[in-house]
C-alpha cells in the first residue's frame, strides 16, 4: 500500500491498520471523511465508541471495520463437567483455576513464543488504572513501577504459580494455543473478536462462551472497564475523492 500511495495509485477503498491510516492521512493520501460520514448517515449507525475512530488533527480519515473486543472465551462443557460457573471476581477466577488443575484440566491455553497472548491481560491491567495513568506514564509523571501495577502483576504471578497456564507455554505460540483450546484440551483462551470466525467453524462452536475477565477488590479503579475499540479501518483515497461521482458511489456503497 505504501508503494501504491507513493505512486498516487491507491484503490478507491482500502483497509488499513489505524497507525498506517494515520500516517497515510498525514501524507495527504487519504480523503477527509469528517463531513461525509455525517452527510451519508454512517456515524448514526455506529456504536458511540466507534465514532471518530481514526482521526488526525480532529479530522476523520477512517471508519471501523470491526470491534476489537478482547477477553476470555471458555468451553461451557468443560466448566459444566467440573461444576464451575463463570467467575466474576479474582477470587472466583482462582477457584476455577484450582478446580481445573485439581481435575487435570489445563485452565488457560496460552503460548509465549509470540506476543499475541496478552489480550485479556490488557483488560485486567486496565482495571488497575492503566488508562487513567496513561498520560502520566507517557510524560514521566507516573512510574511504570507503581503500587497498582505491582499488585496486578502479583496477581498474574499467582495465576502462574497456581498452574493457570499451559504447561508447555514456552514451546507454543498463540496460534498453537488456539488449536489446543479448539481441540477441547483447555478450558479458556484469551483472545478477541477476530477469532470468532474460527470459533464458529470449530467442532465446539456451540460450547464456546465469553466473559471479560475477573474484577479485583484491591483496586480503586473502574472494574467494569472493558476493551472494545475499533480494529482496522476502511479509508477512501484522496485520488478517488477528487472525482465527485466516484466519491458519491463510494459513500453510497458504505
Amino acid at each position: 500500500m505504501a508503494l501504491l500511495a507513493g505512486e498516487n495509485n491507491l484503490p478507491d477503498i482500502l483497509w488499513l491498520e489505524q497507525a498506517s491510516a494515520q500516517e497515510f492521512a498525514k501524507n495527504g493520501y487519504l480523503y477527509d471523511l469528517s463531513a461525509a460520514l455525517d452527510q451519508y448517515g454512517i456515524n448514526d449507525s455506529l456504536l458511540p465508541g466507534l465514532v471518530h475512530c481514526c482521526t488526525v488533527d480532529s479530522k476523520d480519515y477512517g471508519m471501523p471495520s470491526e470491534i476489537m473486543m478482547v477477553g476470555f472465551f471458555y468451553n461451557k462443557a468443560i466448566f459444566e463437567q467440573n461444576g464451575l460457573t463463570v467467575p466474576t471476581t479474582y477470587e472466583e477466577f482462582m477457584n476455577v483455576v484450582k478446580t481445573l488443575t485439581d481435575n487435570g484440566v489445563t485452565p488457560i491455553a496460552i503460548g509465549s513464543k509470540s506476543n499475541f497472548s496478552v489480550w485479556a491481560f490488557e483488560t485486567m491491567l486496565a482495571r488497575y488504572g492503566f488508562f487513567d495513568k496513561l498520560t502520566g506514564l507517557n510524560n514521566g509523571d507516573i512510574s511504570w513501577v507503581n503500587d497498582d501495577f505491582v499488585h496486578y502483576f502479583e496477581k498474574v504471578a499467582a495465576m502462574r504459580e497456581a498452574g493457570a497456564f499451559s504447561k508447555d507455554a514456552a514451546n507454543m505460540d498463540y496460534f498453537q494455543a488456539k488449536e489446543v483450546f479448539l481441540a477441547g484440551n483447555a478450558a479458556m483462551f484469551n483472545t478477541g473478536a477476530w477469532d470468532i470466525g474460527d470459533f464458529e467453524r470449530s467442532a465446539i462452536a456451540s460450547q464456546i462462551g465469553f466473559f471479560w475477565g475477573p474484577t479485583f477488590s484491591d483496586s480503586t479503579y473502574n472494574q467494569k472497564v472493558a476493551i472494545k475499540a475499533a480494529g482496522g479501518v476502511y479509508c477512501v483515497s484522496q485520488k478517488a475523492a477528487e472525482d465527485p461521482a466516484v466519491l458519491d458511489a463510494v459513500m453510497k456503497f458504505w
